[in-house]
């Protein structure tokens, strides 16, 4: 996670995992391999168990 002047950020580090949740992200700033957030509207809780879950799947089938 990184924090800027206007936002925060989660950084998957995989466009398929960003993608994964593309359809739960409405209203967030999406790219490929980041989500930005503020602290005024932060990532649900349920969205990052299922990033981290899906990363995880991934490093453990590389």
């Amino acid at each position: 996670m990184a924090k800027s002047a206007r936002h925060l950020a989660r950084y998957p580090f995989s466009g398929a995992v960003v993608d994964a949740v593309r359809a739960k992200l409405d209203g967030f700033s999406l790219s490929r391999g980041t989500i930005r957030f503020t602290a005024d509207h932060p990532l649900p809780d349920d969205v990052v168990e299922e990033i981290v879950r899906a990363r995880l799947a991934q490093i453990k089938a590389a």
